[in-house]
């Protein structure tokens, strides 16, 4: 075996470690920033996986949907920060 097939295996060993424990802080967190910033590693776990397999398999097509992933998760990232900052009386629908 090559070694970079032996390092991309090791850290998408790894890197599915870290998507576990992002499912287990997103089923446990005791608030939505907790999920929030576990769904954001979630899904930096799995673009990170989509990159390593294209590095393992030699697919330079899988680049671009990485890239493409990324940019769409930046747009959900902000989202998901603007309904983490919501105050309270937003979320009951009442106007200040």
């Amino acid at each position: 075996m090559d070694v970079p097939v032996i390092v991309a295996d090791i850290a998408l060993v790894l890197v599915a470690a870290g998507a576990l424990a992002a499912i287990v802080r997103a089923a446990i967190g005791p608030s939505r920033a907790d999920r929030v910033v576990a769904a954001e590693l979630g899904f930096i776990a799995a673009v990170s996986a989509l990159l390593l397999i294209a590095i393992r398999l030699d697919e330079p097509v899988l680049f671009d949907f990485a890239l493409i992933a990324v940019l769409i998760g930046f747009l959900t990232t902000i989202g998901l920060a603007r309904l983490v900052t919501r105050k309270r009386s937003d979320l009951s629908g009442e106007s200040s």
